[in-house]
């Protein structure tokens, strides 16, 4: 923070715009959004691309093509984040075993619907 470099250096969320789809405006629900965007500021940091394959749960290495220290630090950056508000698709919460403390078994089932894939490419 002191010397201008690392995650403290950002401003975080610039802005945040919702938008509805092809698919919910042919439903009549054009003005029920289901799609958003976060637009973000960000300083790019020399761990940056981990960290951000940690929060975002990318390919291990994915991101280190995009942000290579070397070729962008002390550069400005900005990321939008598509979001999709109202998935087709339900995921599934479970319990493990009758012991309280086991952790329940998630399957959130992203992306099993073809309409939230379809939704997901249109925001892009």
């Amino acid at each position: 923070m002191l010397d201008g470099t690392g995650a403290l250096t950002t401003t975080g969320v610039q802005a945040t715009g919702f938008l509805a789809s092809d698919w919910a405006k042919k439903r009549g629900e054009r003005d029920w959004p289901d799609l958003q965007w976060v637009m973000l500021g960000t300083s790019v940091y020399k761990n940056y691309a981990r960290d951000s394959q940690q929060a975002f749960n990318t390919k291990p290495g994915y991101l280190q093509k995009f942000y290579d220290p070397r070729k962008i630090k002390g550069r400005d950056s900005f990321q939008i984040i598509n979001i999709l508000n109202r998935p087709v698709g339900r995921g599934e919460v479970t319990l493990q075993s009758d012991n309280p403390r086991d952790p329940p078994l998630m399957n959130p089932r992203y992306y099993q619907r073809r309409e939230d894939i379809d939704r997901m490419v249109e925001s892009k």
